[in-house]
């Protein structure tokens, strides 16, 4: 290699020949290199190009000093330059800290003065009033409340209860339906997997916004001109095959599920529950769920927290139905936790339950074994809901509490203070506990459970069957059912020992029989909706006792009304269409309240 390139190599001064032709070398460039001291091997023959070889040890020190002389020289002068940089920013800094040491001190100055002058004022006047207390904002619906997408899918809790799918089963389920995975996108409670889903498309039915405030933001279901005229024809023909033949809704169910209007659907899934036809029903209380979601608002995400569809909006009723049938539907599956995600839901989307959710809640919390939610939410139901009047809430915290004590190996003095206090105040839930689970036991025979005071309270007694119909299972393991006997015979010694336990009994069962005179406006809702699916859920058939309104508005009571629908007329038409039959129908309902007389069919 010339030395021409080592010299470019070496990043050196390069100077230019005179002339390309030539021959006389550069002149030597003064410039230090990295390289210099550096033993170079050339393949040149020249007896100055070979460096003599030392002979001793102090010779060989020598030439490695000299060969790294270089390289030492250049290090020590890159530390210099270090220790320069380092000087000038200490120095910098000690000015910065000097300039920032009077800037404190100015403004200790001027507070200083500023103090004084308010010690001078506060001397004149007197020293202000401290400031109240910020009251802290807290907002139980968005801690108790909360929902998770991945909970609102049925098909990850059944998957987790039953094992994966197997793969040709979803083979074929895609080839029979292979537009089920496009329509089932948006939608975040969906149908389980046996369903059929029809072939949902858009066909009138849309939703908005309907206001914005506070960052809650309130959405409505829209229906334009062609929905608007076939919904009116419904309700002009509901009207007329109510009384008269109502089995002819069914002849229309095709024509229903093609242009999925709502609220037939739901009319005739109620009358498929009543034929007992339970697959069909289902089927139909699926289809309209996934529909209300396939043509919501894209900001209608149900898992959060500021979203609210009310009830008040006539077209948001079926929506609200809909969603109570099929958490129903899904915890008689053993869907427990999906079916406690949608009652959240929808305690969320309406805080003002206007289907009594609050009555069925603590029975999901239980199936799904959600102990410790459930203690959290009563919170949030003795504040909002006055959860501490609730026989539900009372007996279904005082099993939550046991089951979180026995979980945490901690004492039951406080799920024995609960469930005495409950058993004082609903004694009768009690016994219709025993009752579902097959038990005798003699603490039955005792005054405080033997003699019903409000034997007569048949609202009160209906929905104390139903609770205690839902729950018996829980309460007949082992573990329960022995502690559950344990406190029936406390508190039944408490009360024959203790005058002031006999006094508040008594003070309780005059409480219960002033509050559940009748039932409320939301509880009746429920049972309306309940009443058709009873024999499928409960194993037993209630019956409400109300003018029933119908499937998809259970009371036609007021609301806001944007399209001027009119309700179809119900107990005063009924009388008439029974004609001369009319007051045979007031008896037999009077002395037998369930007894239901078909009308004439008008042929």
């Amino acid at each position: 290699m010339s030395s021409r390139n080592l010299r470019r190599m070496r990043n050196e001064t390069v100077q230019p020949r005179d002339s390309d032709d030539s021959d006389d070398d550069l002149p030597p460039s003064n410039k230090r290199t990295t390289y210099e001291g550096l033993i170079l091997s050339d393949d040149s023959d020249t007896a100055d190009s070979v460096p003599a070889q030392p002979e001793s040890e102090e010779e060989c020190e020598q030439v490695a000093s000299s060969s790294h002389g270089g390289a030492r020289r250049k290090t020590s002068q890159k530390k210099k330059a270090k220790s320069k940089k380092r000087k000038i920013k200490a120095e910098s800094a000690s000015s910065n800290q000097g300039a920032g040491r009077s800037d404190s001190s100015n403004a200790l100055e001027q507070l200083d003065e500023i103090d004084r002058s308010l010690m001078e004022v506060n001397e004149i006047l007197g020293a202000p009033p401290s400031p109240p207390p910020q009251p802290e904002i807290f907002i139980p619906i968005k801690t108790a409340m909360c929902t998770e997408s991945k909970y609102l899918n049925v098909a990850n809790e059944m998957r987790r209860l039953f094992g994966p799918e197997d793969p040709e089963e979803i083979r074929s389920r895609n080839k029979q339906q292979p537009h089920r995975a496009r329509l089932l996108k948006r939608v975040m409670v969906q149908p389980t997997s046996d369903v059929r889903i029809y072939d949902l498309k858009k066909t009138g039915l849309s939703m908005s916004v309907e206001s914005q405030h506070s960052g809650i933001t309130r959405f409505v279901y829209d229906h334009d001109q062609e929905l608007q005229r076939r919904h009116l024809r419904f309700l002009e023909y509901y009207a007329q095959t109510y009384l008269t033949n109502y089995d002819s809704i069914l002849n229309k169910l095709t024509n229903y599920r093609k242009t999925m209007h709502v609220e037939p659907l739901l009319e005739i899934s109620d009358k498929f529950f009543k034929m007992e036809e339970y697959s069909l029903g289902n089927e139909i209380v699926e289809n309209v769920v996934t529909y209300l979601q396939f043509v919501a608002h894209p900001s209608f995400d149900l898992s959060r927290n500021h979203v609210r569809l009310p009830y008040v909006y006539r077209e948001n009723r079926p929506f609200h139905v809909a969603m109570l049938k099929y958490l129903y539907l899904l915890s008689n599956k053993a869907c427990h936790r999906t079916a406690l995600e949608i009652a959240k839901m929808l305690l969320r989307v309406d805080p003002s339950d206007p289907l009594a959710v609050v009555f069925i809640i603590d029975t999901l919390a239980l199936r799904a074994r959600e102990h410790e939610w459930l203690i959290e939410a009563v919170e949030f139901f003795h504040d909002e809901r006055q959860g501490n009047l609730l026989f539900n809430i009372q007996y279904s915290l005082s099993l939550a509490m046991f089951h979180v004590a026995i979980k945490k190996q901690s004492d039951l003095s406080e799920a024995d203070k609960s469930l005495q206090n409950a058993m004082l105040s609903y004694p009768k839930v009690f016994v219709l506990i025993l009752e579902n689970c097959s038990v005798q036991y003699p603490v039955l025979t005792h005054v405080l459970f033997a003699e019903d005071p409000i034997a007569n309270n048949r609202d009160l007694n209906e929905l104390m069957k139903i609770y205690a119909k839902l729950t018996w299972p829980r309460w007949r393991e082992p573990q329960v059912m022995k502690w559950l006997l344990r406190n029936a015979q406390e508190v039944s010694e408490n009360y024959d020992n203790d005058g002031a336990v006999k006094t508040r009994a008594r003070d309780l069962a005059r409480l219960r029989a002033r509050i559940f005179e009748t039932w409320p406006s939301e509880i009746t809702r429920h049972m309306i909706i309940l009443e058709p699916m009873s024999n499928l859920i409960l194993d037993m058939q209630i019956n409400t006792r109300r003018p029933r309104g119908s499937s998809w508005d259970p009371l036609f009571d007021t609301g806001i009304n944007r399209y001027g629908y009119k309700a179809p007329t119900d107990p005063p038409s009924r009388n008439t269409a029974l004609g001369g039959r009319a007051l045979l129908y007031r008896f037999f309902t009077s002395i037998i309240p369930s007894t239901e007389l078909d009308p004439p069919v008008n042929d």
